[in-house]
This record gives structure tokens, sequence and C-alpha cells, in this order.
């Protein structure tokens, strides 16, 4: 054999050498690059996974917190309502004529009466002598109130307070009721 068939086998053999290494790198280029993108893919997947959640989450909290500031500003406005309601009807209550006072604390008497034997009347002195006209043999004792009376048996044991400030708190927890009842239903 010749040294230029040595040298061409040699570089033959160099050159297939080359395009099998080639061709095996292309391969291993292939597969790596393929693995690169598959797990670019998974991580791309997780990660908008993860953001989804993360901006549910958020949504939630915020709605949460919208819900919560709008509870406290209509539970604010209620309690804003009640008392200029209790204070406007209190006014109202304690500023009626003598002929309106004499009917309202009439029938307050009447009520009183069908509950009870009276012994002590306590009430504010302006409405001292309705009082008076209303129960007879009673003894008169004065409160601090806006109207009404408190009435008490002989033993000290049985009560009825009819204040204006008792009963307009009575309308006031009905109408807290009937509030909440109208909040829950929606």
């Amino acid at each position: 054999m010749a040294l230029d068939e040595v040298v061409e086998e040699v570089i033959s053999s160099a050159k297939n050498e080359a395009k099998r290494i080639t061709e095996e790198g292309k391969k291993e280029a292939k597969k790596i690059l393929s693995k690169a993108e598959k797990e670019a893919k998974e991580y791309e997947e997780r990660f908008r996974k993860e953001t989804e959640k993360m901006l549910e989450a958020l949504e939630k909290k915020t709605m949460a917190s919208a819900e919560l500031e709008a509870t406290k500003i209509i539970m604010e406005a209620r309690k804003t309502i009640m008392e200029d309601f209790v204070k406007s009807l209190l006014e109202t209550l304690s500023k009626l004529d003598k002929k309106k006072k004499e009917k309202l604390l009439g029938s307050l008497a009447e009520m009183v009466r069908n509950e009870m034997k009276v012994h002590t009347i306590y009430c504010n002195k302006n409405e001292e002598n309705i009082i008076k006209q209303l129960f007879k043999n009673v003894k008169i004792k004065h409160i601090d109130c806006a109207g009404g009376f408190i009435a008490e048996n002989k033993e000290g044991d049985l009560s009825m307070d009819l204040t204006y400030e008792t009963l307009v708190n009575r309308i006031k927890l009905d109408l807290l009721k009937i509030l909440d009842s109208g909040l829950k239903s929606k």
C-alpha cells in the first residue's frame, strides 16, 4: 500500500469519524434541546398554575376585605340611623302636648293595671299631675326620664318600666332584629 493510499484512508477514516461524531453531537444536542424545551414548558405550566392560584387567592382576599368594609359601613350607618331615631323619638315624645300625653300615659296606665296592683309610681316631675289623675292612692316619686313611668307593687318585687327611654329602646331592638334578618337574607 502506498503512502498516498494510507493518507487517503486515514483522511477518509477521519472524515467518517468526524461525520459520525458530528451526527452523534447533533443527536445529543437535539436530545438536550428537546429535554430543555420540555422542562421549560413544564416550568412555564407550573408557573402559570401558581400565578393563577395566587391571583385567585388575592381576589378572594380582596373580595373578603371589600365585603368586610361594606359591612362596617352598613353597621356604622345603621348605628347612626338608630341613634338619630332614638333621639328624635324621645324628643317628640317629651314634647307632646298635654292631651296627647294624657292619652299616651292613659294607655300605659291601663297596661299596668291589667298586670299588677300599683303601689308606687316613679315619673318625671313634669308629668306628675297627669299621673295623679291616672293613679289614685299611689305614692309618687320623681326620677330623671324623658317621660312615661315605672310602676311598682307594694312589696317592691314587681315593677313595669314604661319610661319613654325603655319603650323606645324596645322599638329600637325590634327594628334591629328586622334589619338583621334583612341583612342575613341578602
